[in-house]
């Protein structure tokens, strides 16, 4: 892979990884903060929900340390390895728990707390959808890489 896309890629996930350090440590907290004095009937799921806001920023940070790996592992062209699979697993296993936590949120707040309303089930359903389709689409993926790699690796025996 070239350099510059390497790099850029690089750029792009130290850019977004501070944008998730910046939201996890000031914007959620700050918000969380000012929704619980506008709406003071629900000032008690401030510190509930800002703790999962966090959690699911964390998952995207981990799925972004996972395709550092794998990218690290293309730029040295070493990507069809076995090794490579945990890191694929570990982007799957994060969407799927901000898939849950989002979801569960949702639910929470509308079938529980009766707040909310109907964008709240829209956001709801689009995390639903989302998510699991980013899920899938990653297992696809993964299922490729492993036949790619188990191709390579008979590939390597006969040469």
């Amino acid at each position: 892979m070239d350099k510059v896309v390497v790099a850029g890629l690089r750029a792009l996930l130290i850019g977004l990884g501070l944008g998730c350090i910046l939201g996890q440590a000031v914007i959620i907290p700050v918000m969380a903060s000012d929704l619980a004095r506008e709406f003071p009937e629900v000032a008690f799921l401030q510190v509930p929900y800002t703790l999962v806001a966090v959690l699911i920023i964390l998952c995207i940070e981990i799925a972004f340390v996972a395709v550092w790996r794998l990218l690290t592992m293309v730029a040295q062209e070493q990507i069809f390895a076995e090794r490579a699979i945990p890191w694929v697993n570990t982007i799957v296993w994060a969407a799927l728990v901000s898939t849950v936590l989002s979801v569960g949120c949702c639910m929470h707040l509308l079938f529980l707390i009766n707040a909310g309303g109907p964008g709240v089930l829209l956001l709801m359903v689009a995390a639903l959808i989302g998510g699991l389709a980013f899920s899938l689409i990653m297992v696809v993926m993964r299922g490729l890489l492993v036949t790619a790699t188990r191709m390579r690796s008979e590939l390597d025996e006969v040469i």
